[in-house]
Order: C-alpha cells, then structure tokens, then sequence
C-alpha cells in the first residue's frame, strides 16, 4: 500500500511539463515493484482519462506512458496497450493543438519499437485529427475503464491518493523500508541513464550546429524554450542512439 500512495502521490505533481525528474522517480517506482505492474498502469490511466484531469497534463501522462514502456518494459506494454485499445479516444479527444505533433512523434516511436499493436497506434494517430467526443460520454469516462486487474472496487469520485489504497488490498506490497531501497538503486540507475542520453542530445545539437554553420548555438535549456518540437526530436533520437 505504501508503494502505491507514494506513486499516486508523486503522479499528482506531474502536471502541465514532463518534468524529467518526477517521470524519471515515478518509472523507478514501476520498476522497483513490478510485480504489482497492472496497479500502477490502472493508476496512471485513471488519471489519463479522468474527466477532471486538466487536458494540459494528459501529454505528460503519454510522456510517463512512454517512459515506463521503454526504460522498465517487462509488462508494461502489455498493460498499457489493453487499457489504451479501449480509452484511447477519450484519452486524446482534448489534447492540446499544440501538444498533438509532440504526440504524434511519439506514436511513431512506440510504432518502430513495436511497443503497441501497430492497429492501435495507427487508429490513435488517426483520431487525433477527429477528437470530437460527447461531452456527456466524457463525464463517464472513469466508469468505462476496463480494469487490466480484478476486482478492483473503485467509484469515478475516489482520488488517486485513495484508489492507490484500494488497488492494495488484494495483493502483498513490499515493505516501505525494503521499496524505498529498491527504488533509490533504480533511480540511481534512471538517473545515470538520464545523464547518458543529456550527453548523446548535446552530441547531436553540436552536431547539427556544425553541418548548418550555426555561429549562435543555443543550449538544450534555451533550445527547449525555443523550438520545444526540435528538442523533442533530439531527444527521442538520443534515446533511439
């Protein structure tokens, strides 16, 4: 239980940015306790497709979504993918105009690792050109997710914070002592991994600025207020290295 509410509590923070340090703590979480894989994917889905959910953190969510599924693996694709086959639409259908490209890149990535079923990526990319979804279906979304763990005995009102509680109930946790030890060693790990993949983006950047004779280059930190879409792209490329 204490892994779970310390996971739903973190996941609250994570908002409106995909800040690296709080998906980075919340993938460690996923992998230091991957037994119990299929709370933490109904967790996070919950809060995707939530009616309350302000449609500004739902890219961040896909950004976490992608994390887990890349750097844990194991069954997270899996997991995700049953649960996405079925929410998708209301998962996107008020994703920000802006934030739609950033997404669609980030299907093409899920698409060349072979991550989802490439029928289910290609029906996501589609209906994000085509989100339009009742209102009244959206207020019911909650009830409509198709649980990848039963039974699971949780109303649409419950916070992250007491779905986290109830997700527990029936399944046996680690210890706080004994998870907390797991996850400081994997986030060792994610953050030595993080460091890595800084380095191979600077390479590229340095990279690019040389071939197209750049004489002002920016850093990632300015490029990333800059031109968001092209650090998105080195990004996933450094990763892809």
């Amino acid at each position: 239980e204490e892994v779970l509410f310390h996971f739903a509590s973190k996941l609250e923070s994570l908002k409106d940015w995909p800040d690296k340090m709080i998906i980075m703590e919340l993938t460690a979480f996923t992998e230091a306790s991957i037994s119990i894989a299929p709370h933490f994917v109904n967790i996070v889905v919950e809060r995707l497709v939530n009616s309350k959910t302000n449609s500004a953190y739902k890219l961040p969510l896909f950004y976490l979504i992608d994390s887990i599924m890349k750097h844990v693996g194991g069954p997270y694709a899996a997991l995700f993918g049953k649960l996405l086959s079925d929410i998708y639409t209301y998962a996107l259908h008020d994703i920000h105009e802006k934030d739609c490209q950033k997404l669609d890149f980030l299907l093409n990535t899920w698409e060349e690792r072979k991550l989802l079923p490439n029928e289910l990526i290609l029906r996501m990319k589609s209906h994000l050109g085509n989100r339009a979804v009742p209102i009244a279906a959206v207020r019911t979304v909650p009830n409509l997710v198709p649980r990848v763990i039963e039974p699971m005995s949780t109303s649409s009102s419950l916070s992250s914070n007491q779905y986290a509680r109830s997700a527990s109930s029936s399944i046996n946790v680690p210890t706080q002592q004994q998870s907390f030890q797991s996850i400081d060693s994997n986030f060792r790990l994610t953050a030595a991994y993080a460091d890595m993949v800084k380095s191979e983006m600077v390479n590229f950047l340095n990279q690019m600025y040389r071939e197209m004779n750049v004489t002002n280059p920016l850093s990632l930190e300015e490029l990333a207020t800059a031109n968001p879409q092209l650090l998105d792209k080195i990004r996933l490329k450094a990763e892809e290295n």
